[in-house]
């Protein structure tokens, strides 16, 4: 039995860097908007908050943010690969269990959709399966499941 699992630490890392850059584009430009609005008045533009409460705001709202990310980032670890008895199991796009036969498997391509990043392993009969690309040995899973696919 083989078993490959999904890394999840980096998962959540690469989620939360998303994160803390759309926060820092976001209130960089909501600290210009408010610049120009007040004609670049330094005490009208932190009239009601200052730079040090700025700065707390936006630590806060990254720390709260990388706590968020962490649960799609758990949730992601359902997605581990398991080889046995020339079956493959994991899931499907929606999360329900699948299991492939190895050698009913017609294609291995590249996926993404909304932030998943991986790969769907495909058989005409039982459907389709998806790992991220986060997941411990993906060459030799890649090469396992390569192996034995259909010759074109």
């Amino acid at each position: 039995m083989e078993t490959y699992k999904v890394k999840w630490i980096d998962i959540w890392k690469g989620l939360s860097k998303g994160f803390i850059i759309t926060i820092l584009i976001g209130f960089s430009l909501m600290i210009l908007a408010r610049a120009m609005k007040c004609g670049f008045d330094y005490g009208e533009t932190f009239k009601y908050l200052t730079p040090l409460g700025w700065l707390g705001f936006f630590i806060v709202s990254c720390v709260l943010g990388a706590a968020l990310m962490l649960v799609p980032a758990l949730l992601l670890t359902a997605h581990k690969v398991v080889i046995k008895d020339d079956m493959i199991y994991g899931r499907s796009y929606w999360s329900p269990r699948r299991q492939i036969p190895i050698n009913d498997v017609d294609a291995l391509e590249a996926f993404r959709s909304t932030g998943f990043v991986g790969f769907k392993v495909k058989s005409r009969k039982y459907g389709s399966l998806l790992f991220p690309v986060q997941i411990e040995n993906l060459d030799r899973l890649i090469q396992r499941i390569s192996k034995n696919l259909p010759d074109k």
